[in-house]
């Protein structure tokens, strides 16, 4: 299988196509769901071949806006909520925010929105999340290195290496 290109997925009109779609979802809503815009598009066929990684670096180049990751919570709502027979409202996603952001525990992405959605609640819950998983990758990484020092495995260069990230 050939894997397509950025350069090239810039170009695709398929690609140009779903892009004005997601900028037109999100200047009329602040969101969009991936595949509400391919059914809208009638491009069902070929949603296996989107990149949708391409597409949301696009839309941040094209905005120059960030953007958070959606699950599909945002509009079927959470187990709690279909249980509680509850309405999806900005008001509920405003009390829990991570529930409906496609974050952790195997949630996918169905959707992007801008960080202003929801009084910017959802960006601020994915910049905490993605905060905590950088504090996790450091922690990770100075016991491997402390280990490593343990055993005496690091010398020359490599140990000068781990003393520089560890400082």
């Amino acid at each position: 299988m050939k894997w397509l290109r950025k350069e090239k997925a810039r170009l695709c009109p398929i690609h140009q196509a779903v892009l004005e779609a997601t900028l037109d979802e999100l200047h009329t809503h602040g969101y969009f769901h991936k595949h509400e815009v391919l059914e809208n598009l009638a491009f069902d066929a070929v949603a296996g071949a989107i990149r949708w990684d391409y597409i949301s670096e696009f839309i941040r180049d094209d905005l120059s806006e960030e953007i958070v990751p959606l699950a599909q919570a945002f509009w079927t709502g959470t187990t709690a909520d279909k249980a509680a027979k509850r309405k999806i409202t900005p008001e509920l996603r405003k009390q829990n925010p991570g529930a409906y952001l496609a974050m952790g525990h195997g949630k996918r992405t169905a959707g992007y929105a801008l960080v202003s959605v929801d009084d910017h609640r959802l960006a601020i819950k994915h910049l905490a999340f993605k905060r905590s998983l950088a504090n996790g990758v450091g922690t990770s990484f100075r016991e491997f290195a402390t280990e490593l020092q343990k055993r005496n495995a690091l010398h020359g260069s490599d140990m000068r290496l781990i003393d520089s990230m560890t400082k």
